[in-house]
This record gives structure tokens, sequence and C-alpha cells, in this order.
């Protein structure tokens, strides 16, 4: 099977495109300098052959086996064996070859392990002695130099190679680190979609399905009173006219997320229309909320009104909305049969108002007692 690039490899291989660039000076200075202290022109066309063989298999075949990591064995065999074979014919002819060792030597640190390429590197010293003696020359000459271009390639390659794998192990965080922002920014979609969703639905709660809940029990009402009081017949269709107009405004409202109409004339207006006879109280200084704020004090306002309504009868409601130094608070209490908070169950409502209030940081709490009437109380901070 063919091996695949390593995506990190291959985008940090491209970030160190100056090693191409010190490959090919270090190959065009052998050529340069081998060439001109050779003794004839046969010579000098085999080292330009050789060096451009040496760089040429680098560049069609070394970088793209660095690329892709790990080597299998065999590949790094074949191209560690040719390169020596070309960098030997090269030491034969060429005085200036053990510049091209630094250049295999280090290229052997990229392609495999560190002891393999100590080998190669120890392998490629061993060629520069041998072509030193099979050009005819005294390879005593040439072992310190050699030794010397042997330990420089030992070092500077362990070092590019230490330098390589930290930076490939950086790359890897990265990207670890944005798979994980990916996966939390999904998350938090999530989140917000269910929680836009919860909002939607108490939405509707607070607003549509109570209007139409106060419609069915007008158009009760009306069904009753057809025979025996025809004058309530018309109060009740105003009625019903009004919670339906009403609702198609809610309805609009939601739609377009804007701000409920009922708070065109400010908090303490809204509260006063939608109290209907109950009692209110406004303490404080009235003052510009924010929006999202309002209307969590408003739909609670309404809810709990809505509760009176269905729970507790005839009974007596006191409104109290304070404006306080850091908070807003509205308290809706009615003198009503009471309940037990703990039991309560269903739908959206208490739920739906402690939901609101923690979403703009505030609190809802309900104290009831059968038999001792309920009071609500929303505090949010503004």
């Amino acid at each position: 099977m063919a091996q695949r690039p390593d995506p990190m490899t291959e985008t940090l291989w491209r970030r160190y495109i100056w090693w191409d660039v010190m490959y090919l000076v270090v190959s065009v200075l052998t050529a340069v300098l081998s060439a001109i202290s050779a003794d004839t022109a046969a010579r000098r066309v085999w080292i330009v052959v050789l060096v451009a063989a040496i760089f040429g298999c680098y560049l069609l075949v070394g970088r793209r086996l660095a690329t892709r990591q790990p080597v299998a064995l065999w590949r790094e065999l074949a191209f560690q064996g040719l390169m020596i074979a070309l960098y030997l014919a090269l030491a034969t002819v060429a005085e200036g070859a053990p510049l091209m060792m630094m250049m295999l030597g280090s290229l052997a640190f990229w392609l495999g392990t560190t002891l393999s390429a100590v080998v190669v590197t120890l392998l490629l010293n061993g060629c520069t002695i041998l072509g030193w003696y099979l050009g005819g020359r005294d390879p005593l000459d040439m072992i310190p130099l050699s030794l010397a271009i042997a330990a420089i390639t030992l070092v500077s390659g362990s070092w590019s190679r230490s330098m390589v794998r930290q930076n490939l192990q950086r790359a890897d965080l990265i990207h670890e680190l944005r798979a994980t922002q990916q996966e939390v920014a999904r998350l938090s979609r999530e989140a917000g979609v269910a929680a836009e969703r919860q909002r939607v639905a108490a939405d509707i709660h607070d607003t549509l399905a109570q209007g139409f809940g106060s419609i069915v029990m007008l158009a009760q009402a009306l069904r009753a009173s057809l025979e025996r009081d025809p004058d309530a017949v018309h109060r009740h269709l105003d009625l019903i006219e009004e919670t339906a107009r009403d609702n198609l405004a809610e309805a609009r409202a939601i739609v377009s997320a804007m701000q409920p109409p009922v708070l065109d004339g400010g908090l303490e207006d809204a509260v006063r229309r939608l109290a209907g006879d109950a009692r209110v109280a406004v303490t404080g200084v009235p003052r510009p909320l924010p929006p999202p704020v309002a209307v969590v004090l408003l739909r609670s306002g309404q809810e709990a009104l809505t509760n009176v309504r269905k729970h507790a009868g005839p009974a007596s409601v006191h409104i109290e909305l304070s404006f306080l130094e850091e908070t807003v608070r509205l308290a809706v209490t009615d003198d009503g049969p009471g309940f037990d908070p703990a039991a309560a169950t269903g739908g959206f409502g208490l739920s739906g108002m402690r939901g609101r209030a923690t979403e703009v940081g505030g609190k809802m709490t309900v104290r009831s007692r059968p038999g001792e009437g309920t009071a609500v109380t929303v505090e949010v901070p503004a």
C-alpha cells in the first residue's frame, strides 16, 4: 500500500524550506571547488554529473521520503544505498566531496532513527577515505578532515532531528487544541440551540398558550351567557377579540425577537396594564431597564397572575415592583388557598419563571402553604 504524506510533517517540512537552499548551496560549492581543482575536463564533467545526481535524488526522492514518517525500512535502505554509492563515486573524483557528506549525513537524521543516521554517517566517512585512496591520493591526508566533518555532521544532525521532533510535537499539540476548540464550539452551539428552544417554549407558554386558554374560558362563559345574560355576550366577544389581538402581537414579537409592544411605555406602566384589578405598588425610583431584564420581570408577573386566575379563584392580588439600588424586584402576592411548592409539577410555569430569572443572573422564590396564600418573587440585577 502506498504511503500517504503525514500532514503535520509535510507542513513542517515546507516551513523549513531553507534546508533545500542549504543543500543546494552545498552542492554548488562542492561542484565549483572540485571542478576548479580537477586536472582534466572529463573529471570536471563527472564531478558536475555526480553532484547533480546526488542533489536530484535528494530533491525527487529523499525529500518526499522525509515527509512520510515513519519511512519503510526497505525504502530507507534503498535510498541510502544509492546515495552512498553516488557519494563514493564523487569522493573518487572530487577533492571537495566531504562537503556533500555533511548534506547526506544530516539528511539521514531526517529519514530514520538516530542509530541508523550514525551508521550512515560513519559509512560516508569511510567512503571519503576509500574514495580518496581510489582516486590515487594518500588517504592519510584526508582522515583528520573526514573525521572532523563526520563529528560536525553528527552534532548538527542530532540537533536538527531534536528540533524537528519538538516542532512536530508542538504542531500535534496545536492540532489537538484546535480540534478541542472546534468541539467546544460545536457543543456551545448545541447548548445555545437547546437554550433557545427552551426560551421559545417558555415564550409560547407565557403568551400564546395563556392567551388561547383565556379565549377558551371566555368562549365557555359566552356559551353559558347566550340565553340568560345577552348583555354579557358582547362583553365576552370584546374580550375574545382583545385577547386574540394580544396573542397576535405576542406571536409577532416572538418571531421577530423584538421587545414586546407592552414594554413601550416602561416596565411600571406595563405591569399596571397587566395587573388589571390587582393592586400595584411601585417603590424606589423607576429607571430604564435592559430589555431582557424587563421582559423577564414582565413575563414572570404575567405567569404569576395567570396562576392566580387558574388556581386562586377570586382571591385578592397585590403586586409590588421595587427599584432597589442594584436590583429590581417584582413580587406577586395573593390570599388564595395556597399550595405546597415542593409538590408542584407539570408545565413550564414555575420552572420557566425560574429559568428566565437565572438567564439574567437573578433568582425566583415561591413562598406558599396550603390555606395561607402564595407569594412569588423575582429579583434580577439591573
